[in-house]
């Protein structure tokens, strides 16, 4: 098991994560605050990841949980309580989703060692002690989490790589074999003494399927080889822009399935820094009307950030040169090539930020 996880992860047996990841794990910004909803954030691969999960969560507090309030300023109101119900219900959710709505596995850590290091295998410490626990109800899984929770909350816990490897285990190897492609054979590629997600671990968490590209359905790439995108519309979509990324290359262009998701929830990467942009209107992406005058938040997880930027979007007909407006938040400029290169523009004509 510990050998197939790694190869899945690695490609190999050898290759072992990085101290960025067995450091992170899930932990909330002080409650009671404006950034009472968000996640302290990492760097490196663990961040897109983090990112990820924060989106499903801003998702849950708006959209989905019950009985509150679902408006901008209920998300600076959470408690610690409400904070660990989130993040028990978020996680519970992403399993559950990947596992096809029928299981979810957990991963936890048992204090017996049960695979020994071999010449072919480099033991990590904690990967040999791995516990499954599969559940059948989507209830009992956040209950278990919820249980557990300081397993993926507590510092020294690896909680992001717990909560990775049940993400694979609720998945099964045998689906993420028949998901993946020629150009993805494995779900991390390494970076500057670390390791990055490819597009199919993040994909996994928004949509419940690994699918390696962005684009809708399945294309043709250069070789002629099949390769997987994306074939139903997320609840939470994606955008991205890179200084690099070339507009005639179809292959790295968003397709409408993630761009125009089934709430008003985006993860972004912006030349590789992921951030969340979402609103609080959820009749953003299913009513033209709201779209000529709407708010937008967005969260980058710096650490200078002290509260969510807030943005408020007028569609002008016949707007034309269109030029970023003087702003007081770090991404002015890419952020604004960010909404142009993934074409956010409504019938009514283009659009200005204030």
């Amino acid at each position: 098991m510990a050998t197939k996880l790694r190869q899945t992860l690695f490609g190999n047996t050898i290759q072992v994560f990085s101290s960025d990841w067995t450091k992170a794990y899930f932990q909330f910004h002080e409650p009671f605050s404006d950034l009472a909803f968000t996640l302290q954030v990492g760097k490196g691969g663990v961040r897109s990841i983090q990112m990820a999960v924060q989106g499903s969560i801003i998702k849950y507090l708006l959209f989905t949980r019950k009985g509150k309030d679902c408006n901008f300023l209920s998300l600076c109101r959470l408690s610690k309580l409400d904070q660990d119900h989130t993040l028990a219900a978020v996680l519970a959710g992403t399993l559950w989703a990947a596992g096809a709505a029928q299981k979810a596995t957990i991963c936890l850590i048992a204090e017996d060692t049960y695979v020994a290091p071999t010449p072919g295998y480099s033991g990590d410490g904690f990967s040999e002690r791995l516990q499954l626990f599969e559940l059948s109800d989507k209830e009992a899984t956040e209950k278990f989490i919820y249980d557990h929770l300081q397993c993926f909350k507590g510092e020294g816990c690896h909680g992001v790589i717990l909560f990775l490897y049940s993400l694979i285990f609720s998945r099964t190897f045998e689906r993420l074999q028949k998901e993946l492609d020629v150009s993805t054979t494995h779900l991390l590629q390494p970076n500057a003494g670390g390791f990055l997600c490819r597009q199919a671990v993040l994909n996994l968490i928004l949509t419940g399927r690994a699918s390696p590209h962005i684009f809708n359905g399945c294309q043709k790439g250069k070789s002629q080889e099949i390769l997987h995108g994306v074939l139903t519309r997320s609840d939470i979509g994606y955008l991205q822009w890179g200084k690099d990324t070339s507009e005639d290359d179809r292959l790295s262009q968003v397709g409408s399935m993630l761009k125009t998701p089934k709430l008003p929830v985006w993860l972004c990467n912006i030349n590789g820094n992921y951030s969340v942009l979402f609103s609080t209107n959820r009749q953003l992406l299913s009513d033209w009307k709201v779209e000529r005058l709407f708010d937008l938040y967005f969260y980058s997880g710096q650490p200078a950030q002290k509260k969510p930027a807030h943005l408020t979007i007028v569609i002008k007909p016949n707007f034309k040169n269109v030029s970023p407006l003087s702003t007081r938040w770090c991404y002015e400029s890419d952020f604004f090539n960010l909404l142009i290169k993934n074409n956010y523009q409504s019938k009514c004509g283009q659009f200005s930020y204030l």
